[in-house]
């Protein structure tokens, strides 16, 4: 395998899991899994944005070096054009440029590219893990328990609305820019955007380790020492990305791939052909996951599509149960996402021959 194909792999993998959570034949009928947890927990759904925000850290690290010395400008349209498309993607939804979402999952994953790189590039490397580790939890204690006087949580004492990061995102973008779900606060707010530095952070520091076992195991205790002391202080939850949430899903990623890393070194060594033939189309989707996101993403919108999906389902749902027949719809989405997207990856190469 070449050098990063495990971060592909790792990618890839977080593009079907986002098909099945995104996509199912119905919405009433889903595997518990694939719902996200409500309102604390981690669940297999809970898992897909953090595996993005995950394999961003990984990535800087490959370049980290490079990072040290010199910010291109580039990176900085990168993220400016994330933000964009994840603005088109909100307004395919509402076009309606008075109450059209502002906040949403490329927005945070341009702003946080962005802010990652200042960071590499201004802080030492291995003090910045934990000097980040703090901010989060100071940053994130204030912001849900800001007007309580117990210093551990409870379901009853916390709620979404009457955080700090809910009455920020009122004010800097108003309610009607805010998740049409409840219109109060947005799970992909500017602060809990803050918080989630935290995932990409341990991303990030994965790839640092990966070639010192000693450092490797020390990362790994650094981890859990963060699950079990942020466990009792926070619930662990995806809405305000909580530190236990950052921390418990880092936990989970760093062993999925530790795995695929095993994974993929045995394969190569012995079974080089059998990977390519096999597991091809999830290298694919990690190499494009931007595109895959976005196919995805525009799909889903689309009236027409959604429709085609009932139909499908209400003829499966004759033969099999709906829960089953939520899982072959997912999986047979995949077949055209696989087909685009191995289009947008060759079309241009044939084009310049």
């Amino acid at each position: 395998m070449k050098r990063y194909d495990s971060l592909d792999f790792f990618r890839g993998l977080a593009v079907v899991i986002m098909v099945f959570v995104n996509l199912p034949g119905s919405w009433s009928h889903m595997y518990p899994a694939l719902k996200h947890a409500d309102p604390s927990g981690i669940h297999l759904a809970d898992l897909v944005f953090p595996m993005f925000l995950w394999s961003v850290g990984y990535a800087f690290g490959i370049q980290s070096e490079r990072l040290k010395t010199n910010i291109s400008y580039k990176l900085f349209i990168r993220s400016i054009l994330l933000i964009f498309l994840g603005f088109c993607l909100a307004f395919l939804s509402d076009p309606n440029i008075q109450s059209v979402r502002i906040p949403g999952v490329l927005q945070r994953i341009g702003v946080i590219y962005s802010v990652f790189a200042i960071v590499i590039y201004l802080f030492p490397v291995y003090p910045s893990l934990v000097v980040i580790s703090m901010f989060a939890i100071f940053c994130s204690y204030t912001n849900l328990y800001w007007d309580q006087t117990n210093f551990f949580w409870s379901e009853r004492e916390v709620a979404f609305p009457g955080s700090i990061a809910a009455h920020f995102d009122r004010f800097i973008f108003s309610e009607n820019h805010l998740w049409k779900v409840t219109r109060k606060f947005d799970p992909e707010g500017l602060i809990s955007t803050v918080f989630s530095i935290l995932t990409s952070s341990l991303g990030f520091f994965h790839f640092k380790v990966k070639k010192e076992p000693k450092h490797k195991i020390t990362f790994f205790i650094f981890i859990v020492f963060g699950c079990l002391i942020t466990y009792f202080i926070f619930p662990i939850r995806k809405m305000d990305w909580t530190p236990s949430y950052s921390f418990f899903t880092g936990l989970i990623l760093f062993l999925i791939f530790s795995c695929i890393e095993i994974f993929l070194e045995i394969l190569d060594s012995k079974f080089q052909s059998l990977a390519t033939c096999y597991f091809g189309w999830i290298f694919l989707f990690g190499r494009r996951a931007l595109f895959c996101f976005l196919f995805i993403g525009v799909f889903a919108r689309m009236d027409f599509f959604n429709h085609f999906r009932f139909s499908v389902s209400q003829l499966l749902g004759q033969f099999f149960p709906f829960e089953v027949v939520s899982l072959i719809f997912s999986a047979l989405f995949l077949v055209p996402l696989a087909i685009g997207t191995f289009l947008w990856e060759k079309i241009p190469q044939i084009s310049k021959k």
